[in-house]
């Protein structure tokens, strides 16, 4: 519920175009001017982690307010220690960093985060350690 308040009015995220016959991996499928869905994807939920994502670190910086805020009003808090920020830029070799404000702090910025064994780094997802 308190994800759904943060986002009820917040129109940042990442546009998902899908169909639910056929195919779903059949691009072609896609460019069609019928049959296709678009829904808005501002955030992802594993377990009791979240995930907010966007194409813009202006947009990012919007939802996580929105994150903070709707927290707050729930009684919640944001552990700044535990939360990390990971940008992985397009074209994936293309250098950065995450740069999320949270008050007077700013978010620790990782270029791998590990989650249930799995790897989602910067420029790939993965699963395993490799090196």
């Amino acid at each position: 519920m308190m994800l759904r308040v943060a986002f009820n009015d917040c129109d940042r995220g990442i546009h998902v175009h899908y169909r639910t016959d056929g195919d779903p991996f059949d691009i072609r499928r896609l460019q069609a001017k019928t049959k296709v869905s678009t829904v808005l994807v501002s955030d992802l939920l594993f377990a009791d982690d979240c995930a907010l994502v966007a194409h813009t670190q202006a947009d990012i910086q919007e939802l996580f307010d929105c994150y903070s805020t709707s927290a707050k009003r729930f009684g919640r808090t944001v552990s700044i220690k535990k939360t990390e920020a990971l940008y992985q830029p397009y074209p994936p070799n293309h250098p950065g960093n995450a740069t999320v404000a949270a008050g007077d702090s700013h978010l620790k910025s990782v270029s791998k985060f590990c989650y249930l064994g799995s790897y989602v780094t910067s420029t790939t997802f993965f699963d395993g350690v490799r090196s």
